[in-house]
């Protein structure tokens, strides 16, 4: 007796609505096109905020992924009638499912990072009334308030007019300029985002400032957003923030539950040190040096005779002053150095685990294990998965 065929899976059409504009928004709809591409009969288009919704309706979506940064954007979701997922923290909670970064966890992530570079002055600046810079300055001012320091924030945040760069010592000083001015030296500076570290160095240097001998600046995303010097930056999980939303849409149009509590939230992947949080490194030369030698060589293999023949300086000196500046002994920031390299690699590339660890200056892959269940409790394979989404 003839078998019944298998009934065909239902058809998804899955639509975008995005700035096209927006480098990070359509890196984030890439990564979930990678997933549903994967899935047999799901369809996939993009719409450009700009067009009416009546174009997106036309289209028939039965599912969409939106980037909420205006309430608006929230009534086209509601006016499509279609279960979606959003992927911008800028809003409050609405109610719609979200796929984001964990922001609180990342203002932890810098507050821990800064006082382990030795810095026990603290300022925050972020980008206006959005929700995910209040969640990284909770989270900053939390972990420095348990270790008994204080956070100054400038207060209300920057409008994201572009004046800053523009000032000029015939103009009255900029809001902004006027609560630089008041910090004292090596007060370690965390702001919401790249746009945001590139004002507040812009403005320094039109003041006269050099930014690398008073402050520190560490950026809550890492879009790697030109300027000099360079912006250190939490690493956000951008492959696995798309990958998720698509996964969590498609499990809502087959029936299953939304989040429990509204949103899967990612945590940082870790934090990509350049040149702006290398500057005061406690007011030591020597030791800033070394810094910059460490992180400037964390793909090869390297001693801490190394370090100190590209001081000039005596190791037992350098020790003490590593120590005295830093809390921690030479050896293990250069251990710190290769595990940022090989979460990089490991986040960015399909390079398998023994490149990964040539690439991040190891010796082979049993090395990077030791070194990823030593320091971070997991494997490098877990957390390559984890970072990238399950893998997809």
């Amino acid at each position: 007796m003839p078998t019944s065929a298998a009934p065909e899976p239902p058809l998804l059409r899955i639509a975008a609505r995005i700035h096209r504009g927006r480098d990070l928004q359509q890196d984030i709809w890439r990564s979930a096109q990678r997933v549903l591409a994967k899935i047999p009969g799901c369809l996939t288009a993009v719409f450009d905020r700009s067009l009416p919704v009546e174009q997106i309706r036309a289209w028939r979506p039965t599912g969409l992924l939106i980037h909420a940064e205006d309430p608006s954007d929230l009534e086209v979701a509601a006016f499509l009638k279609v279960p979606a997922v959003n992927t911008s923290g800028v809003l409050e909670p609405s109610g719609l499912p979200s796929v984001l970064p964990d922001s609180r966890a990342v203002g932890e992530l810098a507050a821990h990072h800064l006082l382990d570079l030795g810095f026990r002055r603290f300022g925050f600046v972020g980008d206006g009334s959005t929700r995910y810079a209040r969640e990284r300055a909770d989270g900053f001012a939390a972990i420095l308030s348990a270790a008994g320091m204080e956070v100054d924030v400038f207060p209300g945040g920057l409008t994201g007019v572009p004046a800053a760069a523009d000032w000029r010592p015939d103009r009255p000083m900029p809001p902004l300029g006027r609560w630089l001015s008041g910090l004292p030296p090596e007060t370690a500076l965390f702001v919401a985002a790249d746009e945001v570290g590139a004002e507040v160095i812009a403005l320094l240097q039109s003041m006269g400032i050099d930014p690398s001998d008073r402050f520190a600046i560490l950026s809550g995303h890492d879009r790697q957003f030109p300027c000099q010097p360079p912006l250190s930056a939490i690493r956000l999980p951008e492959e696995a923030w798309g990958a998720e939303a698509a996964r969590l849409l498609v499990d809502l149009l087959r029936g299953e539950p939304a989040p429990a509590n509204g949103a899967i939230l990612l945590p940082p992947l870790g934090v990509a040190e350049r040149e702006s949080t290398l500057g005061p490194a406690g007011g030591d030369d020597q030791v800033r040096s070394a810094l910059r030698f460490i992180r400037q060589h964390a793909g090869v293999m390297l001693g801490v005779d190394d370090v100190v023949a590209a001081t000039g300086l005596g190791r037992r000196a350098l020790e003490r002053r590593f120590h005295d500046r830093l809390g921690r002994t030479i050896l293990t920031e250069i251990h710190r150095a290769h595990l940022r390299r090989a979460k990089a690699l490991l986040a960015e590339t399909d390079l398998p685990m023994n490149a990964v660890a040539n690439e991040a200056g190891l010796t082979d892959d049993k090395h990077l294990l030791r070194l990823f269940q030593a320091e971070e409790a997991t494997s490098p394979g877990a957390y390559r998965r984890r970072v990238r989404g399950g893998g997809q």
